[in-house]
């Protein structure tokens, strides 16, 4: 008889570790989800910043060429840019925008800039 209880227990151990086992596997499945989603959140967040940040320069970029010959403005940029006059073109990241104004290729790194309206050419010093 007392081999029979032995037995049972043995058998109950051996169904608990199985059970811990898929717990455990289903808490890693969900972990491993869980960081695929947050680098894809960070991912996304990223390029709507990158996004915000291009029609932020192409935006001021534009009044200043609407404004007028003579007019400028100051702009304090906190991220690294590449202007494409030819095609009108920022471009963040993997993010672009167009602007409308005469200008010259620059790549802009984080700094304070002066955007200047000299003969309907915008001046980025």
């Amino acid at each position: 008889m007392l081999s029979n209880k032995s037995g049972v227990r043995g058998q109950i151990s051996a169904e608990t570790l199985v059970a811990v086992g898929v717990i455990f596997l289903l808490f890693v499945v969900i972990l491993a989800y869980n960081s695929m989603v947050a680098d894809s959140s960070n991912s996304i967040a990223q390029s709507v910043q990158n996004k915000s940040n291009c029609l932020k320069l192409s935006q001021t970029i534009s009044k200043v060429y609407s404004s007028g010959e003579g007019a400028s403005t100051k702009i304090s940029i906190d991220f690294n840019a590449q202007i494409f006059s030819t095609n009108k073109i920022i471009k963040i990241g993997d993010e672009s925008c167009s602007f409308l104004a005469n200008t010259t290729d620059k790549n802009i790194t984080p700094n304070d800039y002066t955007l200047e309206n000299r003969d309907w050419n915008i001046i980025i010093s």
